[in-house]
């Protein structure tokens, strides 16, 4: 039996393996027993039956109520209408509304609840009880007949979504125990792919987790900041009663007559409606409600709402990026269980887990792998105490006398069933993005069959249809900003219209600017946010995808042009590999994003309408670029060839 992945001899009499890619071991392999303990464990695995990995998948939270979809979509609606349905607070100068931090924390709290539901029950397990201390402090149940009722819902979908999460875990749990069962105890370390480093897992997660957590308290610190500062000048401050000229509740707007006969409008959080005066202070130019000490306009609330809800998003990110990479770490640390399986990797990418011998029947799991693989059936060895939602490395080797083994791991979490199963996105989305899938694969096939080699660069760009909207976008976007900044409205409601116009903006200029040139070399990429061109060797390129939202994606990996194991990169303008962005180590280009061992996704942006496209049975030119760049990637024959050189 295995314990430790070392070996000094191969059940069958042979050696054990060796670094280096020699027979018999496995490419990435260390000290610690990745190699050895590889070629060991592959003769020693025993195998993963169908019965058995039935069995597996059986385990898993496959009941409709585990989904959280469910009592996510309660919780939501419930907290809505108990907002819509609490009573505005009675403010007076004898008992001020303040910032009341606890009850907007708590409200705030629900947000990263929601996202925990589905992506981190290990968090949610512990949030829900907290939203339920929340929800019981005195004070919360003092609304009317419809604000009990809905925050009574929501105590039941907060009690719903935890007994989903407790039961997604035990399940998990399950399937672990599962695994060592079929096992038989035969353990060793994973090893990993030339290039990877294990900690690199979660890495985009933990680092945007610890930036949203900046700034969300930078804008914390700015509202206690500007709080302080009320709350000095307000001692110094002289109290005057003045009548009330207006009172909107819908907008929350009061209107009140100043003592040098003007009129001044507050934005207001309590219930003025049958209120004849109130209590302003006056220092200078400041000026406040005596009952309400601090501001309650929509810079004030964005700043502190916000704040709050990033720094609960941040944590649940970091935390979800720390998870991520101890279950990588693990695999390489050791000892896991070892299985012998069989795979198939699909077109898409996709890799697919069959029992040992059930490959006739449906899969038992699928993930996407590092690095990307060729399509294909084969053999394998799987290292891992899998669950759903979990990591494994996947050993395999190909036939024929000079044929290494190759090494995988799973870049997305563990999802039960085949590719097309996207479990919580119900059955619904699952076929339609299978038929999205089908229609671009047979894109893909018609393109091998008409695609010929050109003499020169090949490029794709926007059509006419798709620069006139973008054009109209544009122009509309600057309209609509324009008119913000003229009108009379307050600074912050300017500045959130403008967001949505200048996204409005970005969106038409992506539809008009995009464009890829497929040359010898590679394929240089143009688009939003960098106006630069990026060139990528065709040995970084994984594949081109056109999604049913209409977004245009290149997967890239780090080349290997020498097969040597060191990871290669692409230039940032000079047509060559090269070094990440121009050796300074950190990627770069419209879209990028830096995942588990170098791979990335360089998007265009949205660049066509899938829908629409359907419908007139006509595809657009990013789907002719998606279709066309695979069967490039398939076919290297394809590819463009050098141009002449003229005389």
């Amino acid at each position: 039996m295995i314990s430790d992945g070392r070996s000094e001899g191969a059940p069958d009499g042979g050696s054990a393996g060796v670094r280096g890619g020699v027979p018999g071991g496995v490419p990435g392999g260390g000290s610690d027993g990745g190699s050895d303990g590889t070629s060991y464990a592959g003769g020693a695995a025993r195998p993963w039956l169908a019965a058995d990995a039935r069995g597996w998948r059986a385990a898993g939270p496959r009941a409709a109520w585990v989904r959280p979809t469910l009592p996510a979509v309660v919780l939501l609606v419930a907290v809505f209408a108990a907002v819509l349905m609490s009573p505005d607070p009675t403010c007076t100068p004898q008992a001020p509304c303040g910032e009341e931090w606890v009850d907007k924390t708590g409200t705030m709290l629900f947000l990263p609840h929601l996202v925990c539901l589905f992506f981190l029950p290990e968090l949610a397990v512990l949030t829900a009880p907290l939203l339920l201390l929340y929800l019981a402090r005195p004070g919360q149940w003092e609304g009317g007949a419809g604000e009990k009722v809905a925050a009574a819902v929501v105590v039941a979908a907060l009690c719903w979504g935890w007994l989903v999460v407790a039961q997604r875990l035990r399940a998990r749990s399950r399937q672990r125990a599962l695994i060592a069962e079929a096992a038989g105890g035969v353990t060793a370390s994973a090893p990993m792919p030339d290039g990877i480093e294990p900690g690199q897992r979660g890495l985009f997660r933990r680092v945007a987790g610890l930036l949203m957590c900046a700034v969300g308290a930078a804008l914390i610190v700015t509202v206690v900041v500007q709080d302080r500062s009320d709350d000095r000048t307000a001692r110094v401050a002289v109290a005057r009663d003045v009548p009330v000229v207006a009172y909107n509740p819908d907008d929350y707007l009061l209107t009140v007559r100043m003592p040098d006969g003007s009129r001044h409008r507050f934005d207001v959080d309590g219930d003025y409606r049958d209120v004849g005066t109130v209590t302003v202070l006056l220092h200078g130019d400041w000026v406040r409600l005596a009952g309400e000490p601090y501001p309650d306009d929509l810079s004030h609330f964005l700043r502190q709402a916000g704040g709050m809800a990033l720094v609960g998003l941040g944590i649940a990110s970091a935390l979800s990026g720390q998870l991520a990479r101890r279950r990588v770490v693990a695999l390489r640390r050791g000892p896991v269980p070892v299985l012998r399986a069989r795979a198939r990797t699909r077109a898409d990418g996709f890799t697919e887990i069959y029992g040992a011998d059930g490959l006739g029947l449906e899969a038992v799991l699928h993930y996407e792998p590092f690095p990307h693989a060729r399509s294909g059936v084969h053999d394998v060895i799987l290292y891992g105490a899998l669950s759903e939602d979990g990591a494994l490395v996947l050993t395999s080797a190909e036939s024929g006398p000079a044929a290494k083994p190759s090494v995988e791991v799973s870049l997305s979490p563990i999802r039960g069933g085949p590719a097309v199963d996207h479990g919580d996105a119900g059955s619904t989305a699952g076929r339609r993005e299978a038929g999205h899938r089908q229609a671009a694969e047979i894109d893909v096939q018609r393109a091998l069959g008409t695609v010929v080699a050109a003499a020169g660069p090949v490029r794709w760009h926007a059509g006419p249809v798709a620069r006139c909207v973008g054009a109209v976008m544009l122009v509309t976007g600057a309209g609509a900003v324009t008119s913000a900044a003229v009108g009379d409205w307050p600074w912050s409601r300017v500045l959130w219209f403008s967001f949505v116009a200048l996204t409005w903006f970005y969106g038409g200029w992506c539809l008009m600017t995009w464009q890829i040139t497929a040359d010898s070399v590679g394929l240089r990429v143009r688009g939003l946010p960098s106006s630069r061109a990026r060139h990528i060797p065709w040995d970084a390129v994984g594949h081109a995808r056109y999604g049913r939202g209409g977004a245009l994606t290149i997967t890239c990996v780090e080349a290997d042009p020498e097969g040597s194991g060191a990871p290669g990169g692409f230039d940032e303008g000079s047509g060559a590999p090269g070094g990440w962005d121009e050796g300074s180590g950190a990627p770069g280009g419209p879209g990028r994003h830096r995942g588990l061992g170098g791979s990335e996704e360089i998007s265009l942006g949205v660049v066509g309408w899938p829908f629409a496209e359907r419908l007139l049975k006509r595809p657009g030119r990013a789907a002719v670029a998606a279709a066309e760049i695979t069967a490039m990637i398939r076919q290297p024959g394809l590819r463009p060839g050098p141009p002449e050189h003229l005389p």
